[in-house]
């Protein structure tokens, strides 16, 4: 799996990364999911700081050695909005999981005093209990407000990278978030890159009842998907898939991948065997005519 460098700093993460979140309940398959990972050559894992408590048992076990340590790429969401909410909650992740420090800390929380965020951020690098910072805000300028911020407090770090949602359902970080990485010499992480599912193929026909659709929590949001004028996204995903001879979530994953300004793409799964398949999105490659339509068929 390719490793590409978030922004200028030096940490570098496989282009595929894993949010095990969904898998809390089959510790088993979190753990084989997690392994396979590292086998193929990735290395980042991202949680919400307000599920650590059902990774833990098998993050904690699987970073009490020092070989998976040194190999995961830990990624953890805060979502506070004061200086001393922040920190207490980063000094929980790290007791709950058992490590020292965060590879990767995400703040994705928001507030008028925003200055406590950036302070938050500094402290955390400065002591050592996060190595990088990641910013996940609604707006490009929030971003930039506080990476601006944090550059120029002690220890003068970078911010290493922006995260926001990003797929061929939902292209929207081209005009905002995707260029203020590159303003900023920050990497990009994009979030739901099958756009909560409805891009591996699964709603061309209806909604399944186990899927995410017929859930509370994501139903409503994917039922506007559905119900706007993007369906027909999923009609030309389909197709490339079906000349590729592979799945719409590998082309759909592909696709976000090769994007300019890319670095990583993190797709939540709910079961092993969905985490399989998409590990074989490593090996496809899409064409200049392909990519081009499908450029053409997700345009807003």
């Amino acid at each position: 799996m390719q490793r590409r460098h978030l922004g200028n700093t030096g940490l570098d993460v496989g282009w595929l990364g894993l949010d095990p979140t969904p898998l809390t309940r089959q510790h088993e398959d979190l753990t084989l999911a997690i392994g396979e990972l590292l086998d193929a050559g990735g290395n980042l894992v991202q949680v919400s700081g307000t599920d650590v408590v059902g990774v833990e048992p098998s993050l904690r076990g699987l970073l009490r050695d020092p070989g998976h340590r040194r190999d995961v790429c830990l990624n953890v969401r805060s979502a506070h909005t004061t200086r001393g909410d922040l920190l207490r909650h980063l000094d929980d992740i790290l007791d709950q999981i058992g490590i020292d420090s965060l590879d990767l800390w995400t703040l994705g929380g928001w507030a008028e005093r925003w200055d406590e965020i950036a302070t938050a951020a500094s402290v955390a690098l400065a002591s050592g209990r996060a190595h990088y910072v990641c910013l996940s805000f609604p707006s490009a300028w929030q971003n930039v407000a506080v990476a601006s911020a944090v550059r120029w407090k002690p220890p003068g770090a970078d911010v290493a990278a922006l995260a926001t949602t990003y797929s061929l359902m939902d292209r929207r970080a081209e005009g905002d978030c995707l260029p203020a990485a590159h303003a900023l010499g920050a990497g990009f992480i994009a979030g739901a890159p099958l756009a909560h599912g409805i891009l591996t193929g699964k709603y061309r026909h209806g909604t399944p009842p186990d899927s995410r659709g017929a859930t509370e929590t994501h139903g409503a949001e994917i039922r506007r998907i559905l119900d706007g004028s993007r369906r027909h996204v999923m009609d030309g995903v389909a197709a490339a898939a079906e000349g590729l001879s592979t799945s719409p979530a590998n082309v759909s994953l592909a696709w976000v991948r090769d994007s300019p300004g890319v670095s990583a793409v993190v797709p939540s799964v709910r079961t092993i065997h969905q985490w399989r398949g998409l590990l074989g999105s490593d090996g496809v490659v899409l064409p200049h005519e392909i990519r081009s339509a499908l450029d053409d068929v997700s345009a807003v």
